[in-house]
């Protein structure tokens, strides 16, 4: 297994044939943003409160 340590350490040529799904990190973004969303676009996620489900 691969740790993220050696992986943020690596040499480019380890880590140059990653690639990001531009598409699917915007829809995992947009969705994650609706948790705590706020009337005018912002997020607000307070930690340890009524609203933690």
């Amino acid at each position: 297994m691969t740790t993220r340590s050696a992986v943020l350490h690596s040499p480019k040529s380890a880590t140059g044939s990653l690639r990001v799904n531009g598409g699917r990190l915007w829809r995992s973004l947009m969705e994650l943003a609706q948790i705590g969303a706020t009337p005018k676009g912002g997020v607000r996620r307070l930690a340890l409160t009524g609203l933690d489900g």
